[in-house]
C-alpha cells in the first residue's frame, strides 16, 4: 500500500513525521493522513514532492515495483537528509521549487488566456 511505502521511506531516513514533512514541504497532518491512508486520493504534486526531495523511485512509491532508491544513492542520500546543516539548503531548494511551480502556473494561464479567443471563435 502507498501509505506503508511512504512510512517505509520516512523510516529509512530515521525521520520523525515533522522533520519528514518539513523537508518535503508538506504538513505533519498531511504526512499522517498519507501514511495512515485516511485519504484515498493523493495529489500528483505530493508524489512529485516526495520523489524530488528523497530521490525515491516513482514506480516503487506508486506501485511497489523496483527498488526504493536508485542504486548508489542510498549512502549519499542518508547523509544529505540526516545532516541538520543541510536544512538551509533544503529550504532554499524548496523555495526555488515553489517559485518555479508558480512561474509554470503563470505561463500556463497566459497560454490559456491567449488560446481562449481562438477556442470561442471556433465554437461560434
Amino acid at each position: 500500500m502507498l501509505g506503508n511505502r511512504i512510512k517505509q521511506l520516512r523510516m529509512s531516513y530515521n525521520l520523525s513525521v515533522n522533520k519528514f514533512a518539513k523537508q518535503c514541504g508538506l504538513s505533519s497532518v498531511a504526512v499522517y493522513y498519507l501514511e495512515s491512508e485516511e485519504r484515498k486520493l493523493i495529489r500528483t504534486e505530493t508524489i512529485e514532492k516526495l520523489v524530488k526531495t528523497y530521490f525515491v523511485s516513482q514506480d516503487w512509491l506508486l506501485l511497489g515495483e523496483g527498488e526504493m532508491l536508485p542504486q548508489g544513492k542510498n549512502n549519499n542520500l542518508n547523509k544529505i537528509v540526516a545532516n541538520p546543516s543541510n536544512d538551509k539548503l533544503i529550504e532554499e531548494l524548496q523555495l526555488r521549487n515553489k517559485f518555479l511551480s508558480l512561474e509554470i502556473e503563470r505561463l500556463w494561464n497566459l497560454i490559456e488566456i491567449r488560446l481562449k479567443p481562438n477556442l470561442l471563435a471556433e465554437t461560434a
